[in-house]
């Protein structure tokens, strides 16, 4: 009897244990696992978002190949042509002889004179040589003279050569004094020239240049400007024959003979015979044309 209790007890708790390990109970360590698993996942959002943001932050630059327009805009910016340089007046003139004459005459009469001849240069292309060649042959004189007299200690009949020129618009002017030792007597060269051409521009071609297409209204002006100067200079002071050389000062000869050039400032300006002494006396004056 006491065997068949105890047997009894031994299947009561091997039944017990059996239905003890069909029961599915929680596993804490799993749980620590999914606990640890959420955490990394919402700190995996918020990195993105971060990241996102600093994204946004950044411009967007596109890499999107330009347009067809935008390619056109740059080439001709590439090809345009560079801007025609503008020339001045120093460009254009230089010194094309000087000479120092420097010494005492037979009579201890002392000089030291320098005599300046200009040239003009080819600048752009442009080529000067026929108006080099007029003032060539219109100065070289002064220096064979000097030449002369200054080898035979003999009295120096100039006293000075120089020179001015004015560039304005495509006119360039160059006057060239000559000054005689003896009375100071002075004279004047007067040049013109288009510096687009080379050509040598006279009286009709100046007034074109500034626009004034009726010459004769021009000439007129002369007449007037001259007749001005000639009076403020000469009349009232008892003048030798004031009547006949105001009378061939003013003559159409005189005033046909008298030689334009464009100034400073765009002045038109009138080198003129002023006849000062019946009988043949003059001087060159350089008067403005209004």
């Amino acid at each position: 009897m006491k065997k068949v209790f105890t047997a009894v007890i031994v299947c009561g708790l091997l039944l017990s244990f059996t239905a003890c390990k069909g029961i599915n109970l929680p596993d804490r360590p799993s749980s620590q696992t999914e606990n640890g698993t959420a955490s990394q996942t919402e700190q995996t959002t918020e990195e993105e978002t971060q990241t996102s943001g600093v994204e946004a932050s950044v411009p967007n630059i596109s890499s999107e190949p330009p347009t067809e327009n935008e390619t056109e805009t740059e080439t001709e910016a590439e090809t345009e042509p560079p801007t025609e340089r503008q020339y001045k007046a120093d460009d254009y003139v230089s010194v094309g002889k000087e000479k120092n004459y420097k010494y005492t005459d037979r009579t201890d009469n002392k000089y030291n004179v320098t005599l300046r001849m200009p040239k003009v240069n080819s600048v752009g292309g442009v080529s000067f040589d026929e108006l080099n060649n007029v003032i060539k042959e219109d100065c070289e004189q002064y220096f064979t003279e000097s030449d002369m007299s200054m080898k035979g200690k003999t009295s120096l009949i100039v006293s000075e050569m120089s020179y001015k020129y004015y560039l304005n618009g495509n006119v360039l002017s160059i006057v060239i004094t000559h000054k005689v030792s003896v009375g100071s007597f002075v004279t004047y060269g007067i040049y013109n020239t288009d510096v687009r051409t080379g050509a040598i521009l006279d009286n009709e071609g100046i007034a074109q240049a500034m626009g004034i297409t009726d010459y004769e209204e021009l000439r007129e002006k002369i007449k007037s400007a001259l007749r001005k100067d000639y009076g403020e200079r000469y009349a009232g002071k008892n003048l030798s024959g004031y009547n006949e050389t105001f009378s061939t000062t003013m003559s159409d000869s005189n005033i046909d003979n008298s030689v334009l050039f464009i100034g400073k400032d765009g002045k038109i300006m009138a080198q003129c015979i002023e006849y000062v002494q019946a009988g043949g006396g003059m001087s060159s004056q350089i008067i403005e044309i209004e």
